[in-house]
């Protein structure tokens, strides 16, 4: 089985992180669309722990939502 060069990796993910497709980034960086699928699961997977240690005990702020056309936009309530 191959592996990904650490250089590889980044290669893909940053192709990803700036909206290419999963497609795109297959033929960008010449790297199988599962192995693409894979690692873009694996970085999501590392996000979500990170996510789950540091997002911890954030205080709640009331705000209201109002929807303008096709955006949504957060005010804090008065």
């Amino acid at each position: 089985m191959n592996n990904l060069t650490p250089e590889q990796r980044v290669q893909a993910v940053n192709c990803l992180i700036e909206g290419c497709s999963i497609r795109a980034t297959v033929r960008m960086t010449g790297i199988a669309k599962e192995t693409v699928m894979r690692l873009l699961r694996e970085a999501g997977e590392v996000c979500q722990d990170y996510q789950d240690r540091v997002f911890r005990n954030l205080p709640a702020v009331e705000s209201c939502l109002t929807n303008c056309g096709d955006s949504t936009i957060a005010r804090p309530r008065m």
